[in-house]
């Protein structure tokens, strides 16, 4: 990240933080960090200013990050089997391109399990209905259709999946 780094600053409880700026994932990001910890860490993928992030949000208002509480540990914790593994659970690595596949292979078909289900089932949108029929499932898919393309937003607007108009 090429960080633009200001002079400008504010005060955040006893610390004084400084203000940086960033274009990153298709958005402009302005981030605010203090130097008296020299940590070059943030919230997601920032990172790279000389200090910790307290503070970063997009200029769109889509996505705000604020560091609520920070103390010092006692003792290095092992997060071996939380952190590392999702309490044992290797992940599983794909590309950008494969998860934007499976996304579109759902966004296509999100009801193919209804489909195919040979017990009973059930789908609530909310609005009081049960819908529990094969015969709902068009109904229901053009709807999470819709509500996937509303609710597409993600941080990386530049890799983000455009879903296609049905």
């Amino acid at each position: 990240m090429k960080w633009e780094i200001f002079t400008e600053t504010k005060k955040s409880a006893d610390y004084q933080l400084q203000k940086a700026e960033v274009d990153f994932g298709g958005r402009h990001w302005v981030a605010w960090f203090c130097n008296e910890i020299p940590i070059n860490e943030g919230p997601y993928k920032f990172q790279g200013l000389p200090g910790l992030i307290f503070e970063i949000e997009d200029t769109g208002n889509n996505y705000s990050y604020k560091l609520i509480n920070s103390k010092k540990l006692e003792k290095e914790l092992d997060t071996t089997e939380f952190l590392e593994t999702h309490y044992g659970n290797k992940p599983i690595k794909i590309t950008n391109q494969k998860l934007n596949e499976v996304k579109l292979n759902y966004y296509n078909n999100p009801y193919s399990w209804a489909m195919t289900s040979t017990g009973t089932w059930s789908v609530n949108f909310g609005d009081g209905k049960i819908y529990n029929k094969k015969e709902d499932i068009p109904y229901l898919t053009r709807r999470t259709q819709e509500e996937l393309r509303r609710n597409n937003n993600p941080i990386e607007l530049d890799i983000a999946l455009k879903y296609p108009l049905k």
